[in-house]
């Protein structure tokens, strides 16, 4: 809305301010409104508070509650970019403890399933990849929310093979590969530093090789990567404020309390989706 409409309207000056800044932004962004944009900030920052704790959760938090607001086409890229920044930042910062064997164990593997996902993405309808998501989400959180406390299993080497294939078909279909690496990594690495800087590191490489995926598929939109600028301020808070709590919890409480908030948020979608169908 140009100024001088506002104006001759009378409306007050701060409500004009912000109808102006959102008709700014809507030109060159996924923002359309300031509820949503609202929405989608706090989704953002409590995902990457989950990252800054546990090194991986934040697409599975925030990719379903954001998919009710923009299409996965726009939501799966935009996280693709959030993940390398989370990844450097948390990965990056504790190279040290990151378990490498582990790490070129599964990547390979992971490499094949991204390249079936993308497929996939660029050919399944929009209503069924949304019940595809809300399946996976709740499953996965009722799992994890259910599950009792156990102590420390090593898991086989050779779980790399099915957990990097499946979770990088995920990962490009949905951005939630990293429950899977997690599983492989969880049941691998038992030390928690070793865990969050090995498991980031994974999603680093896989969220490097999607966006390349998706920049040769046409999927990465100025409008994503403009809306990746506006909420990079949020996704470093929230990293901030998750470095600060990972010395205070568990890794069992880390684990529980990300799959809590993936019942509801994969139950909401799912009721959304199958609505469409």
């Amino acid at each position: 809305m140009r100024r001088g409409t506002c104006l001759r309207e009378s409306r007050p000056r701060q409500s004009c301010v912000i109808q102006e800044l959102f008709a700014a932004l809507s030109a060159s962004t996924l923002f359309t409104d300031p509820a949503s944009a609202a929405l989608v900030a706090c989704v953002v920052f409590v995902a990457y508070v989950a990252f800054g704790v546990s090194g991986f959760g934040s697409a599975l938090i925030a990719v379903p509650v954001i998919a009710h607001v923009w299409p996965l086409t726009a939501v799966v890229p935009l996280f693709a970019l959030f993940e390398i920044v989370a990844a450097i930042t948390v990965g990056g910062s504790h190279w040290k403890a990151v378990d490498r064997r582990e790490l070129m164990t599964l990547v390979p593997f992971m490499l094949a399933g991204i390249a079936v996902g993308v497929t996939l993405l660029l050919s399944l309808p929009s209503p069924w990849l949304l019940v595809g998501l809300g399946v996976f989400v709740l499953g996965y959180g009722l799992r994890g929310a259910l599950k009792k406390d156990r102590a420390f299993a090593r898991v086989s080497r050779l779980w790399a093979v099915p957990t990097g294939l499946v979770g990088g078909v995920m990962s490009a279909l949905f951005g939630t590969g990293g429950s899977f690496y997690m599983i492989y990594v969880a049941g691998r690495v038992e030390d928690k530093g070793a865990l969050r800087a090995t498991i980031s590191t994974v999603l680093g490489t896989s969220n490097a090789v999607r966006l390349v995926v998706f920049i040769v598929a046409g999927l990465l939109a100025p409008a994503v990567m403009f809306t990746a600028l506006v909420l990079l301020p949020v996704v470093f808070a929230g990293l901030w404020l998750g470095g600060r709590l990972h010395a205070r919890v568990t890794r069992e409480q880390i684990i529980r309390g990300i799959c809590v908030l993936l019942v509801a948020s994969g139950a909401s979608l799912l009721v959304r989706a199958l609505g469409q169908v």
